[in-house]
């Protein structure tokens, strides 16, 4: 997976990825019998690892939602920037995959947003969210919180999340003006 976040689906061979892995071609022949089968294995792996970390911050019931949803953004924000999800390249990886593979990953991508959605629903029910469609509030987080920001420092990296999260909490308009 790193070596197609890096470079993209099309760039990157079964021969460059067995390399990398230290295999041999054949040896991952048998095991993906083509690269749309090793991206959907690694890509499906990957989604799950990252669901099972949302749900565990989902689930620390000793936090406040906003609590909840500060970690998950630092979180995310902490992660090496190799092991991120490059959003530009699955959008051109899916077009290479079987309608059975997109469907796949769709619902991996889709069951991603459950933890999150149930999260915002505590949050507006405990009066620390504003009670607006959970969906939209949902949509909003991951938009901000799920774009790759780059080969940015880790400093600036967490500067721009505190950043995000002051405008997600407080919103960009002023006071009204009658």
């Amino acid at each position: 997976m790193r070596l197609i976040n890096e470079r993209g689906y099309e760039a990157v061979s079964m021969s460059d990825i067995a390399r990398a892995a230290g295999l041999t071609k054949a040896t991952l022949y048998y095991h993906f019998p083509s690269k749309a089968d090793l991206l959907t294995a690694g890509a499906l792996d990957l989604l799950r690892r990252v669901r099972r970390d949302i749900e565990r911050i989902v689930n620390d019931r000793s936090l406040s939602a906003r609590q909840r949803l500060e970690r998950l953004a630092m979180e995310r924000q902490r992660r090496p920037l190799a092991a991120t999800y490059n959003a530009a390249m699955m959008d051109a990886a899916m077009r290479q995959l079987s309608a059975e593979q997109q469907a796949q990953l769709r619902e991996a991508f889709a069951q991603l947003n459950e933890p999150l959605l149930q999260l915002v629903k505590e949050g507006i029910a405990a009066g620390e969210l504003r009670a607006i469609d959970p969906e939209v509030i949902a949509l909003a987080f991951r938009r901000l919180f799920t774009e790759s920001s780059g080969s940015s420092p880790d400093e600036d990296r967490a500067t721009l999340t505190r950043a995000l999260l002051e405008t997600f909490f407080h919103g960009v308009a002023g006071a009204r003006q009658a």
